[in-house]
């Protein structure tokens, strides 16, 4: 009995509630926003095709006081109300919240999620301590904020992206002084940007990527000296830069690989002296360049390891002033160099263990060209020429010690040859010629200078020979003949001693006519010989001649 009763009671509170329930489902789907909207879009649709109708009668008019509104209009603008109201609470006012109003939850908490707009978020609800300060779009900590630790401090103000700071940003030291100011990518600095010591002062200032110096930038010391200045590569000097010392002296300049000094550099001492130039591998001198002292070249050639290995040395006085330009070895000009005296080149060529060896030229103290030739111990060895003060060739040819040695020529100073032939201690010895204003007076032999054994004399006007025959010390000695310097006819044939006949001989006149023929003493006949005439050819005396 109780069960049927209540049975009863149920069935009869549903059919009381049932209509209820229902009348409230319809009500609320109607005040829906999106029905509503719907249920206005249509009335909107379906009055607009009316909206042009004109009314027709008193009874489509609203009387306010003494004018008339048509109840198209005033319909039409009830429906415009609604529909601003509708978008108003569905898009106007939870933006106006979001823009203009914080809301303040714990963080990672069900309320966050899928929020959008401005707000605090604590670390916990009784200490109520606001590590965030910011935006959420979607639920995510994203757009500009202001991140704190627990403590209260301010650890970054800008821009987030999914909880990590991207975009334009500020990071703090806990001593409240910024650390790093610019662009930051997923937690990385990123972009350009400024980076902090803990005192405050600046570190770098340029271009990073994924949290490392790179591209260009400026790095400085905690006194704020510029360190560097140039391009940087994971976080290192790479390509080309500038590296200064704690003075903000420039030190380097030139390219960087891996922190290193390589390829072409210039380095600086610390007054800011060149000390050299050139190229670099794995931080030193490798390859060619030039090492200055005080500012003034001392060596150019190559380097292996910051060693000279071959090149061109530059000595100086202690004014200065160069006097040794060239390649050394043990500290003396060893190789091709120039040597200098008061600025002026003295000598360039070759030298070994300090002197003048292999081909080199000498100069004057006017710098012009003495002898240009072949060097051994400091002195003219080998082929070489010499100059006169107007550089014109004075002798061309092969010396020793410094001395005409071997085969060469002497010029006068209109450059015609005066003697070309072999010499011995600078002295005409052995077969030469000797020519005077270009004509030659003697072909033949030579002794300390001097005419000796044999040779043929010439006569200088005309160029005809004069004599055939033996010499000794320049005269004529032994057997030879004369001739006659206008018709080269023979006038004498036979023996000489100091120039003069001696001995048997035969003399002719101008026209070669048989004279004498016989013994001869210091050019006068002596002894057996005989007389012809020159008209007869006959024999004119006979006998002996005192």
């Amino acid at each position: 009995m109780a069960n049927a009763f209540t049975r009863f009671v149920r069935r009869g509170r549903r059919i009381i509630i049932a209509p209820i329930q229902l009348a409230w489902r319809r009500f609320r789907q109607k005040i829906r926003p999106g029905a509503l909207m719907n249920k206005v879009f249509t009335d909107i649709k379906t009055e607009y095709g009316h909206l042009r109708d004109k009314p027709t009668s008193m009874d489509q008019y609203f009387r306010i006081g003494r004018r008339y509104v048509a109840k198209k209009l005033a319909y039409l603008s009830v429906l415009l109300g609604i529909i601003f109201l509708s978008l108003f609470s569905m898009v106007g006012w939870p933006w106006i919240v979001s823009k203009f109003f914080t809301r303040t939850f714990v963080v990672n908490s069900e309320k966050m999620q899928g929020y959008n707009g401005k707000v605090r978020l604590l670390d916990n609800p009784k200490d109520r301590q606001t590590i965030f300060l910011g935006r959420l779009e979607g639920g995510r900590i994203s757009g500009e904020g202001t991140l704190y630790d627990y403590d209260g401090n301010k650890l970054y103000q800008g821009d987030f992206l999914m909880e990590v700071y991207d975009g334009k940003g500020e990071l703090y030291y806990k001593n409240g002084k910024t650390c790093y100011k610019g662009d930051f990518v997923s937690n990385q600095y990123e972009g350009n940007g400024t980076l902090y010591y803990e005192s405050g002062q600046m570190e770098y200032k340029g271009s990073f990527v994924g949290g490392k110096y790179e591209g260009i930038g400026t790095l400085y010391s905690p006194s704020g000296t510029v360190r560097y200045t140039g391009s940087f590569a994971q976080g290192q000097y790479e390509g080309n830069g500038r590296l200064y010392d704690e003075n903000s002296q420039l030190r380097y300049e030139g390219s960087f690989s891996g922190g290193l000094f390589s390829g072409q550099g210039r380095y600086y001492s610390k007054t800011g002296k060149l000390k050299y130039e050139g190229n670099y591998a794995n931080g030193r001198k490798n390859g060619s360049g030039t090492h200055y002292r005080k500012g003034l070249k001392i060596y150019t050639g190559t380097f292996e390891d910051d060693k000279k290995i071959e090149g061109v040395f530059t000595k100086r006085n202690e004014e200065g002033e160069v006097f040794y330009e060239g390649e050394t070895s043990h500290r003396v000009p060893d190789g091709k160099g120039t040597w200098y005296k008061e600025g002026k080149v003295v000598y360039e060529g070759e030298f070994k263990e300090g002197e003048y060896e292999g081909e080199g030229t000498l100069y004057d103290d006017d710098e012009t060209v003495v002898y240009k030739g072949d060097f051994v111990g400091g002195e003219y060895e080998g082929k070489g020429t010499l100059y006169n003060p107007d550089e014109t060739v004075r002798y061309e040819g092969e010396f020793a010690a410094g001395q005409y040695e071997g085969s060469g020529k002497i010029y006068n100073a209109h450059g015609k040859v005066v003697y070309e032939g072999e010499f011995v201690g600078g002295l005409y010895e052995g077969s030469g010629k000797e020519y005077r204003r270009g004509t030659l007076i003697y072909d033949g032999s030579f002794v300390a200078g001097l005419y000796d054994d044999s040779g043929k004399q010439f006569d200088p006007k005309s160029g005809n020979q004069i004599y055939d025959g033996g010499f000794y010390r320049g005269m004529y000695e032994g057997s030879g003949k004369k001739y006659d310097p206008d018709t080269e006819v023979t006038i004498y044939d036979g023996k000489f001693h100091n120039g003069l006949y001696e001995g048997d001989g035969k003399l002719y006149n101008s026209d070669g006519v048989l004279l004498y023929e016989g013994g001869f003493v210091k050019g006068q006949y002596s002894g057996i010989g005989k007389l012809y005439s020159a008209s007869t050819g006959r024999v004119s005396k006979e006998g002996m001649f005192a």
